[in-house]
């Protein structure tokens, strides 16, 4: 994913890549440089580490994106007469 991003720039660009798999998480840091008319992609630095996957993205999920659903919210019914 990270070249197909690359390719969309026009300048030298550092990227990081990051795969959140199945209780893993894999990181890699990657230098994309044009070189004879051609991208050149540089790994300069990786890991992976093994953490609870499901805990982990409902973590994220719990932090990012509900906060902009209205995680947090209260509201007030409004009483209806009939």
């Amino acid at each position: 994913m990270a070249f197909f991003i690359a390719t969309t720039f026009m300048r030298p660009s550092t990227l990081l890549d990051a795969d959140f798999g199945e209780g893993t998480i894999n990181i890699s840091i990657v230098r994309f440089e044009f070189a004879r008319g051609a991208l050149m992609a540089r790994l300069t630095g990786q890991g992976s580490s093994v953490i609870a996957g499901d805990q982990f993205d409902s973590r994220i999920i719990d932090h990012v994106p509900l906060l902009f659903l209205g995680k947090g919210s209260s509201y007030q019914s409004m009483e209806q007469t009939s």
